[in-house]
């Protein structure tokens, strides 16, 4: 008799078994499986070093060497089906792939090898996934045809011959600058993805088998969907569609048509819908009465007075935030499993009804009070920003998460009933009693919860006011970083005079809002209110939105009036100019959003030289002298043509975003500056130009353009203008500042421009650039370029550089030392870690708001005082707080810090997110999309403080904080098993 005995197989770093004899054994996985009888017996385990799958490979790529090496032990080349590499730089190339002859699945991410992806010795390659990075052209694959699902995603695609790819079933090009595609070889496709492209027109009436459609901020006017009877999952949100008919949609499950403005919105044969999102739509346009059956809401940034579930039946998912509500209707029947109130007006809850909810927020309304005591399978609740006075979870042992900061809490019980002794539970920014800091401490010292937030500080400002005028807090309690807000209101006929105290200004309010803090002592703010006689009432303005317009000026005299500037976006629209007239020394006005008709006359103003008018429709322009008339702007007025010739002494014309395809400028002969931004304009002679400085083209239809006699242009804007990357501009003498931003790097020679001053090149998908040969260059912008090394930025003449724009790239150390005459330092959003100013003492600007800064040095050696440096939602350590504190304290009065924490998001196995890294604010929450690859699922989820959210409908999703500090998070995807 024997029985069977395993021994775990534990190879050294590095090493892997050669051999394993002995006691009739044999290997099962990581185990050696012995014989034990009545004999004795050795076993003999030999190792030897182990080669990674990337030296077998002979892989050149860093990180795609890490991803080979990550695949596991045990695993060959010739085993491996489906690859998955979401590496955190670049992979810039694909030597050694081919090692996976037996590869049937490709996801390659943060990809740059080039226009042209090689992938035809893949015999057996059915799934390509290839995103972020580079420039794709054209991908070569064995058999075009046995492609079964292809994305190339943030690619900057902007063609694709897709035509012998007849197999495919699922297409996703999102996220490309893509003009226009052909799919009508594609008869087999169930899942479209044009997501964030530039296509104008779309073709699918021929696919009748389409699931699943997401055309998110196209350009296209309308789509049609006649025929797609299987079509479930359909996205147009924040698309130019007007015209869409849903009529053929019997089994779409979920649609999203948020920030669109569909003209008639019929949801009348919707049967299977499931999923509903149409946050900003006008609520008036839907009829909620054919969308009774869904199960999940999100409907946001839309004014609602009150909102009714009952109708509801199915209702388990809703999120209402920003909608200004100030009742909702709660039926006792509900099946609400998750509710969001965000952001709201409202005064009181029917909470006991939420029987079933998990997921509830509330926060930033004005709810006094609160009973979640039937709530008993609450796992997550806000309260955040209410004045609640009184809270009982006696009833809510499930409790995960309780955000509660800045409330009245003045009575809190049963938090020892929660179950969950880990339970985050932030009471952060409130002024508690003894008995209650009491109560935690207890908490946490006698019953152990161990993640329990409170504040221990706080500041008082004590308002004071002058008579004739009013404020909406007199005492206000305030926190450590805190900022807050004011509401100041002047008696009719009164305005603020002056405001002091707690470092404070005029200058500080806004729209009678006014902004104090952060503050690090108690203090007091002084206000005074004057009496005001309305220069709209001494005019006899009777026109109340222009009357508010003039109103907002600090000029007490009509004759004191020069300028008049009413473009703004909170004025309403102006139906009548009366009483304009009377202001003696008019010379310039700019108005918006003007309903007087196609003829707008200023011939009542014979003082007026420049004239600004946006977004009103407009036909002609009549006025008193129009030789008089030295700048015009009409911009975003629906003009299709109009007529200059009378305007000959015009020095500026603005006429940007209209639909002018031309303009005839023969007459205005002493133009210097010429604006036509974002017209359909397709011809355009300026030859006769001889006096034009400023000329900006930015997103029109020119293919070509004759600068030759335009010797005096000083500055020139051809951004987004794609045919005109190639041009020649060495024949432009005074040429000093240059916008070329998005047009193809490949175009783009510095002996085009030799005498720029002044260079934007920005978003453009620039790996590198080299400023050799533009010896006049001063001011570089490169923002938004996936530059990933400082040192692939050569400037050849760094003791000329005076502004510095590399923000929102992927650079992550920096050394600008060699910059010494550098004055404008722009670094939001990068990832540099490090900042040392040390040799840059002319610096009077650094911009690092929402940067990954942590560590700051060399600010003492900036010469001027005065200089702006901000440093904004980074996460400084508090080294850096101290040293920013004491250069403040130095004198260096500009300096603004605030903190936010480093989260960092790592993927095991098969499946990736949308987000790798991210930075939170203080009391943020962010959403952490998880997408497994298909046959895959999600197995566990570790770090940060975060709840995980599985749904069938929708993504997966990850909600992490309000977080306290920096963490890291690791995402592990695993094979489903059925």
């Amino acid at each position: 008799m024997y029985q069977k005995v395993g021994f775990e197989i534990l190879p050294a770093e590095g090493y892997e078994v050669d051999s394993i004899t002995g006691c009739e054994g044999y290997v099962d996985g990581n185990y050696y499986i012995a014989k034990a009888g009545s004999d004795n017996c050795e076993i003999i385990a030999k190792f030897k070093s182990r080669i990674s799958l990337a030296e077998q490979a002979k892989i050149k790529d860093p990180e795609l060497a890490k991803c080979f090496n990550n695949l596991g032990v045990g695993v060959t080349l010739e085993s491996v089906k489906e690859f998955v590499c979401f590496p955190s730089t670049e992979i810039r190339s694909l030597d050694g792939l081919t090692s996976l002859e037996n590869l049937e699945k490709l996801y390659l991410y943060n990809l740059n090898v080039g226009s042209h992806v090689e992938l035809s010795e893949f015999e057996k390659l059915e799934i390509l996934a290839l995103n972020g990075g580079g420039e794709i052209e054209s991908v070569k694959v064995f058999k075009p045809e046995n492609i079964l699902i292809l994305k190339l995603t943030e690619q900057n695609v902007s063609s694709l011959e897709l035509s012998s790819f007849t197999g495919l079933k699922e297409l996703n090009l999102s996220s490309n600058p893509l003009k226009e595609i052909e799919i009508s070889t594609l008869h087999d496709l169930n899942d479209l993805d044009l997501a964030w492209t530039d296509i104008s027109s779309l073709d699918i009436s021929d696919k009748l088998s389409l699931k699943a459609l997401n055309i998110a901020g196209v350009k296209l006017n309308n789509v049609d969907l006649t025929g797609l009877f299987e079509l479930e999952n359909l996205d147009i949100s924040s698309s130019k569609i007007t015209d869409v008919d849903f009529s053929d949609l019997t089994k779409l499950n979920k649609l999203d048509i948020s920030w669109t403005n569909v003209i008639n919105l019929d949801f009348s044969n919707l049967s299977s819908l499931k999923v509903f999102i149409a946050s900003g739509v006008d609520y008036n346009k839907i009829d909620w009465s054919e969308l009774y059956g869904i199960e999940s809401l999100f409907y946001t940034f839309y004014p609602l007075s009150d909102f009714d579930i009952a109708p509801f039946e199915n209702l388990n998912y809703l999120v209402l935030q920003f909608n200004g509500l100030s009742s909702i209707n709660i039926p006792e029947d509900n099946k609400i499993t998750y509710l969001d109130l965000r952001q709201n007006n409202l005064k009181a809850i029917d909470a006991n009804m939420l029987k079933d909810v998990e997921y509830l927020s509330v926060a930033y309304n004005d709810l006094e009070k609160i009973n979640i005591s039937n709530s008993n399978e609450l796992h997550i609740l806000n309260l955040s920003g209410n004045p609640i006075t009184s809270i009982d979870f006696s009833k809510n042992e499930e409790l995960t998460v309780v955000w509660a900061r800045k409330t009245l809490l003045s009575v809190i019980e049963g938090i020892e009933n929660i179950t969950d002794k880990e339970a985050f539970l932030d009471f952060r920014h409130n002024v508690f009693s003894d008995n209650i800091m009491n109560y935690f401490y207890e908490l946490i010292d006698e019953n152990l919860y161990s993640n329990i937030h409170l504040s221990d500080h706080y500041f008082e400002i004590t308002v004071n006011h002058s008579e004739n005028g009013s404020v909406d807090k007199s005492k206000v309690i305030t926190f450590e970083g805190e900022v807050e807000r004011i509401t100041i209101t002047p008696n009719e006929g009164y305005k603020v005079s002056g405001i002091s105290g707690c470092n404070t200004s005029l200058d500080d309010m806004v729209d009678n809002t006014l902004t104090v803090g952060p503050i690090s002592d108690s203090c007091g703010i002084e206000i005074e209110f004057v009496k005001i006689i309305p220069l709209a009432t001494l005019a006899g303005i009777t026109d109340p939105n222009l009357a508010k317009c003039v109103n907002k000026g600090m000029f007490e005299e009509l004759h004191e009036v020069d300028e008049l500037h009413c473009i703004w976006h909170e004025y309403s629209p102006i139906y009548s100019l009366e009483g304009l007239a009377l202001f003696p020394n008019l010379e310039t006005i700019g108005l918006s959003r003007l309903s007087l008709g196609g003829t707008i006359d200023f011939s009542f103003i014979p003082t007026l030289k420049n004239i600004h008018l946006r977004g009103s429709s407009i036909q002609s322009l009549i006025v008193a002298d129009p030789s008089m008339i030295e700048s015009l702007a009409l911009d975003f007025s629906d003009l299709s043509f109009f007529d200059t010739s009378s305007f000959i002494n015009l020095k500026e014309l603005n006429l940007a975003s209209n639909r002018l395809q031309s303009i005839d400028l023969s007459q205005n002969l002493k133009l210097e500056t010429l604006i036509l931004n974002s017209n359909p304009i397709t011809r355009l002679d300026v030859s006769n130009l001889s006096n034009l400085k400023d000329l900006r083209l930015q997103n029109v239809l020119l293919e070509f353009l004759d600068l030759t006699q335009n010797i005096s242009l000083e500055y020139l804007d051809i951004s987004e203008t794609y045919d005109l990357a190639g041009m020649d501009f060495s024949a432009l003498p005074n040429l000093k500042a240059l916008n070329i931003s998005q047009l193809n790097p490949r175009l783009i020679k510095n002996q085009q421009f030799p005498t720029v001053e002044k260079l934007y090149f920005t978003y453009s998908g620039l790996r590198s650039f080299n400023t050799e040969g533009l010896n006049n260059l001063t001011h570089l912008y490169l923002k938004g370029n996936p530059i990933s090394d400082i040192n692939k930025i050569l400037v050849s003449k760094p003791e000329q550089l005076i502004t510095f724009d590399i923000s929102d790239t992927m650079i992550t150390e920096l050394d600008i030392s060699q910059f010494v005459n550098l004055k404008i330092l722009e670094l939001e959003e990068s990832y540099i870690s490090h900042l040392d100013v040390s040799g840059n003492q002319n610096l009077e600007v650094i911009e690092a708001d929402n940067s990954w800064i942590s560590s700051i040095e060399g600010l003492e050696s900036i010469n001027e005082k005065y200089a702006f440096l901000k440093f904004n939602w980074t996460p400084l350590s508090y080294e850096a707080i101290n040293y920013l504190t004491k250069i403040r304290d130095d004198g260096y009065v500009n300096i603004e810090y605030s903190i936010s924490y480093p989260v960092i998001i790592n993927t095991i196995g098969s499946g990736g997110v949308d987000v790798n890294r991210l930075l939170l604010k203080d009391n943020e929450i962010v959403k952490i999309n998880l997408y497994p690859i298909v046959g895959h699922e999600i197995e566990k989820i570790t770090g940060c403080d975060g709840m995980l959210y599985e749904q069938d409908s929708l993504p997966s999703y990850y909600e992490v904080g309000p977080i306290v500090e920096g963490c890291d998070i690791e995402v592990e995807f695993i094979e489903t098993t059925n």
